[in-house]
């Protein structure tokens, strides 16, 4: 007998490790071409402006920065400590994240067909497969990428760990105290559950429901009679309180408009809010089922009122699903389980709490465990009862369509452009997505297609200040400055805190001389945000074309100061460290710059001057190839004056041999 339980025992072990692996590798590769994609949308603010991470040994700014994201964002400090801005390292940790989320799924449905309400169900005999395909689900459907490839979502997908850990441990938890377990080994998986809610409610303020789903799990597969679901769920009651405690204790976070207190209102009344998520929420059923046309920046139309057709078949729909998984309660408890706890992982972002967009992909990421189980139960019920073999196959056929699908979904994240152009073509009528694509191409230099993309959102959203901002400073670059000043000014009737626009407008009238404009707006930028570092390494540049290079170095130090990676400031700093004639400083500046983009050419042009300078010509040559290989032109005349005295130096060197 012992013989026989021993080789079950290695049979099961064999069976999950093999289980493990097919996840971890069919997740790793269906997410191998993004590994490499790049910050997009608001990464560009909350990690690459983000000056709370450049504080590498202090965590103080990370809490100010947004306390309920705490976790999150330490987790980006530690990316940024380890490999800067290189965003391999990035896409990586999001990636194992995400597989590690996978896996719980797993575990969590072997705990859960372990319970006493489930283990003596026919379905339970299925657990290995039922987990596995629930688990695979999960980290295969399309859905979950932008949770895991877009950089930023990171909060949503880490926090799901966390809950999905909690709710897990309190499983094996309960499950040792049914089966009278050893007790110190459940104290440790409560203590732990407790932790992972905490660690939970520090990722994203959607796991403010982790205390229900935990009631809900315990009266669904553990409450026996005569005893209460609440008094063992009680511990979780605590949690309740993490978030909003935290959020009126800090004053970073509006807690009745789940919003940062430096984020614009969403403009939207609680009840337009509500009524539009009816919809939505009918929305998030088809892209489960049918996952096409997926979009990162969807244009929902605003429900206005409750008697409008739409509103009505959506609220009709889901009140019907709420009643249903009231009816299959009792004949089938995991459906039900997972029909509603499906919808309260979705409560914090689709209820009556106005968010600015009603609609993201990446707010699914959680309630897809549910659906991973609704699957896998779906499948049982319609095909495992009668073959075991043709519901495996039926579920690998359905995980294979996923992957392929995941896979061609990531392939618009790889590139900028590719995401903008995609979405511009999906939401054809909204401002947004033609304002990212502008700036994109902006970035790239191809600055009258960005005044295009610029123009058209503007013309979509006459009131958008941040577009007019950015097409002033696109036709600056192209030589068009009275058009440029007129979008500043415009930005600025439109939104007076726009500190940007200030920015902005002061470098164009820097560039027509009128150096009293330009340090008034920059003055007037700093009051409204102090820490923008752009004020700074602007007004940088003012005083050193005034001749003030003393005031000059002052503000380059103050911006590197704040931003302790800010290859411009560097490069700017050198260039004023050659005039005053220290061509060591100057040669360090270019050096550290280099050392945090060794691809950033303008570096190589300067170093280039200062090498000139010291008389360095084989370094100066060098520098000026580099910059041209990276499709930088440097000034003719610069080449020129290199080659001359490059020329010069080796007919010498001849000589005196």
């Amino acid at each position: 007998m012992k013989a026989e339980k021993s080789s079950r025992q290695k049979g099961s072990f064999r069976r999950h490790l093999l289980f493990i692996l097919i996840l971890l590798v069919l997740g790793s590769l269906i997410y191998s071409n993004t590994l490499h994609s790049p910050f997009q949308f608001d990464d560009e603010h909350t990690l690459l402006e983000n000056l709370a991470l450049r504080h590498v040994r202090h965590l103080g700014p990370i809490w100010r920065y947004w306390p309920t994201r705490f976790l999150t964002f330490l987790s980006f400090l530690g990316n940024y400590r380890l490999h800067g801005l290189k965003v391999e390292g990035y896409h990586f940790f999001n990636l194992a994240v995400h597989l590690g989320a996978g896996l719980l799924v797993w575990w969590l449905g072997l705990l859960t067909f372990a319970t006493p309400v489930m283990r003596e169900r026919a379905i339970a005999r299925h657990a290995g497969l039922l987990s596995f395909f629930a688990a695979l689900v999960f980290v295969a459907h399309p859905l979950q990428t932008q949770g895991v490839t877009y950089i930023i979502q990171r909060a949503v997908s880490l926090a799901a760990f966390f809950y999905l850990a909690s709710l897990a441990l309190y499983a094996r938890s309960r499950l040792l105290e049914e089966d009278r377990g050893p007790a110190g080994l459940r104290r440790l998986c409560l203590g732990g559950s407790l932790a992972a809610g905490v660690a939970a409610m520090f990722c994203k303020e959607m796991a403010i429901t982790l205390p229900v789903t935990v009631c809900l799990y315990e009266f669904s597969f553990l409450k026996t009679e005569g005893r209460s679901a609440f008094r063992h769920a009680a511990p979780y009651a605590p949690l309740l309180f993490v978030i909003p405690v935290t959020m009126m204790a800090t004053h970073s976070v509006d807690f009745l408009g789940m919003r940062r207190i430096s984020e614009s209102p969403p403009g939207l009344s609680p009840l337009e809010y509500l009524l539009t998520q009816f919809r939505v929420l009918v929305t998030y059923l088809r892209l489960l089922i049918l996952p096409l046309n997926q979009n990162v920046d969807y244009d929902y139309p605003v429900a206005h009122g409750l008697l409008e057709p739409s509103v009505v078949a959506s609220l009709a729909l889901l009140v019907g699903l709420f009643l249903l998984a009231v009816r299959l309660f009792r004949r089938h408890r995991l459906i039900s389980f997972c029909m509603f706890f499906f919808f309260i992982a979705l409560l914090p972002e689709s209820s009556v709490i106005p968010i600015r967009d009603v609609i993201f992909e990446h707010r699914l990421y959680l309630s897809m465990a549910a659906f991973g189980f609704l699957g896998a139960a779906g499948l049982y019920h319609l095909v495992g009862t009668k073959s075991v073999r043709l519901m495996a196959v039926a579920g690998l056929l359905l995980i294979a369509c996923y992957a392929a699908l995941t896979f061609a979904r990531n392939a618009a994240w790889t590139e900028r452009l590719a995401l903008w152009d995609d979405t511009v073509k999906k939401s054809p009528g909204k401002a947004r997505p033609y304002f990212n694509r502008g700036y994109v191409y902006q970035d790239k230099g191809q600055f009258e297609r960005a005044i295009a993309d610029y123009s058209r959102a503007i013309e979509l959203r006459p009131d958008y200040a941040q577009a007019y901002s950015v097409r002033g400073t696109a036709y600056a670059e192209t030589g068009a400055p009275d058009l440029a000043l007129a979008d500043f000014d415009k930005a600025l009737s439109i939104d007076p805190q726009d500190h940007e626009a200030y920015v902005n407008r002061a470098a164009v009238n820097s560039g027509k001389g009128f150096f009293d404009l330009a340090l008034a707006d920059l003055e007037k930028a700093e009051e409204i945000k102090p820490d923008y570092v752009r004020i700074y390494h602007n007004r940088g540049l003012v005083y050193k074309t005034m001749g003030a290079f003393e005031c000059s170095l002052a503000e380059f130090n103050k911006a590197i100061e704040l931003k302790s990676d800010f290859i411009e400031a560097y490069v700017n700093r050198g260039s004023l460290y050659g005039i005053m004639g220290d061509l060591d400083l100057a040669l360090a500046d270019f050096n550290t710059a280099l050392a945090f983009d060794s691809g950033y050419a303008p570096a190589y042009v300067q170093r280039a001057i200062a090498y000139v300078m010291k008389g360095e010509y084989a370094g100066s040559r060098a520098d000026v190839r580099r910059a041209q290989e990276l499709g930088y032109q440097p000034d003719p005349l610069l080449i020129a004056e290199i080659e001359r005295l490059a020329a010069g130096k080796d007919a010498g060197a001849r000589r005196k041999r």
